[in-house]
């Protein structure tokens, strides 16, 4: 399959029944958050996604990119049909740590 652009393929994937209408969603919402994220970022900090420090994000700007996330991460995790991690690994401060 090919398309240009990620929400595209995104759409186009979904047609063809590679992802579900749920995956989908997640996966255009999540990007789109991202990428506007993104670019705040570049414009507030001279950062880009891959480098940010999450205390420059407020309360609500930090919750919400940890949600999207950890919901892109269910979906890969799905699509790949490798078990949900999550569940064994517990947030302290910025990073995850496994639990015993």
């Amino acid at each position: 399959m090919r398309a240009r652009g990620t929400l595209k393929a995104l759409y186009e994937l979904q047609r063809a029944g590679i992802v579900t209408l749920e995956q989908y969603r997640v996966l255009d919402e999540g990007y789109r958050f991202l990428r506007s994220l993104d670019v705040r970022l570049r414009l507030a900090h001279d950062a880009s996604i891959d480098s940010f420090d999450p205390q420059w994000l407020e309360t609500g700007q930090l919750e919400r990119y940890r949600k999207e996330t950890d919901r892109i991460r269910k979906v890969y995790l799905e699509l790949l049909g490798l078990p949900n991690l999550s569940s064994r690994f517990r947030r302290r401060g910025n990073r995850r740590r496994a639990t015993a």
